[in-house]
C-alpha cells in the first residue's frame, strides 16, 4: 500500500493560547482555543481520511488488474471494489454538503479575504462535480457489470476517476486547513458558531452515515488518530457499533482498510 497522503496540519495561534482562559468562556473577540483546536482536529480528520480511503483503493485496483488470475478473480473483486469506491463517494459527497451548507456559510462573510477563499473553494467543489458524477454512476448497483471485460473497463475507468480526485482534492485540503484554522477560529468565530456546526454535521451524519461509510472512515485512521479527529462521533458508534454489531456490513471490504485492526 502506498503511504498515506499526509495533509499539512491546519497551523495554530502560540498567541491564541492566551485567549479565552478563566472557566472556558469564549474568548471576547474569538472561540475558546480548546474548542477551536477540537473543532480544527475533527476536520483535519476528513482531510487525513479521504486521501487515505483514496490512495488505499487505487492501490487494490492496481493489484486486482495485475493479477495473474485476473480473469478469474476480476469479477468478484471488482464488484468489491465498485461497492467499496460507492462508500468513498458518500463521504466526499457528506462532506462537501457540510462544509457548503455549514461551515462556507458561517465563516465566509467574516473578512473580505475569507470571503474570497470560501469562493475559491466553491468554485473547486462546481469544478470536481464532473469526476464525482461519473465516480456516482460507475458505483451506482444498478451498473456494476458481471462480464470480465465489461468489468475491467469499469474498474479501468474507476482507477482513472479516483486518481483525478484525489490529486485534485490534496491541494483543496490545503487551502481549507490554512483558512479555518485555530488562529482564525480564534481571533473570528464564536464559541456558538462552532457548536452550531457540530450539530448540525451531527444531524446530517445520523441521517446518511451508513454502517459501510463509517467503517472506512474509522479504519482510515490509527487507533491513536482516531482519539484526536474523531472525537465527535459518540462512542457507542466508535467502541461498540463499528467494531462489533455492523461489521457483519462491511467485513468484506476490510482488505480495503488502510487500518483496520481486529
Amino acid at each position: 500500500m502506498a503511504e498515506p497522503t499526509t495533509i499539512t496540519p491546519a497551523a495554530t495561534s502560540s498567541s491564541s493560547s492566551a485567549k479565552g482562559k478563566g472557566k472556558g468562556k469564549a474568548a471576547a473577540l474569538g472561540a475558546n482555543p480548546a474548542l477551536a483546536q477540537k473543532y480544527v482536529d475533527g476536520q483535519m480528520g476528513i482531510h487525513i481520511i479521504i486521501p487515505r480511503m483514496l490512495n488505499a483503493t487505487i492501490d487494490a485496483i492496481n493489484a486486482a488488474l495485475a493479477a495473474p488470475n485476473a480473469a478469474e478473480t476480476l469479477p468478484a473483486q471488482g464488484k468489491l471494489l465498485l461497492e467499496h469506491a460507492r462508500s468513498i463517494w458518500s463521504v466526499i459527497h457528506a462532506h462537501h454538503h457540510h462544509e457548503e451548507e455549514f461551515i462556507f456559510s458561517t465563516f465566509g462573510t467574516k473578512s473580505e479575504q475569507q470571503g474570497t477563499t470560501v469562493g475559491k473553494l466553491k468554485d473547486d467543489h462546481e469544478t470536481l462535480m464532473a469526476d464525482l458524477n461519473e465516480l456516482d454512476a460507475l458505483t451506482a448497483p444498478a451498473s456494476i457489470p458481471r462480464d470480465v471485460a465489461e468489468m475491467e473497463r469499469a474498474i479501468r475507468n474507476l482507477l482513472q476517476v479516483l486518481t483525478r480526485i484525489r490529486d485534485f482534492l490534496i491541494p483543496h485540503f490545503e487551502i481549507e486547513n490554512n483558512a479555518f484554522n485555530v488562529e482564525f477560529l480564534t481571533a473570528h468565530a464564536t464559541d456558538k458558531e462552532i457548536h452550531t456546526i457540530e450539530k448540525q454535521i451531527d444531524a446530517s451524519l445520523k441521517k446518511i452515515g451508513t454502517p459501510v461509510m463509517l467503517a472506512g472512515v474509522y479504519y482510515s485512521l490509527t487507533k491513536e488518530e482516531r482519539k484526536v479527529h474523531l472525537g465527535n462521533l459518540p462512542f457507542i458508534v466508535t467502541g461498540f457499533l463499528i467494531p462489533r454489531v455492523w461489521k457483519g456490513k462491511y467485513k468484506q471490504y476490510i482488505q480495503f482498510y488502510p487500518y483496520y485492526t481486529n
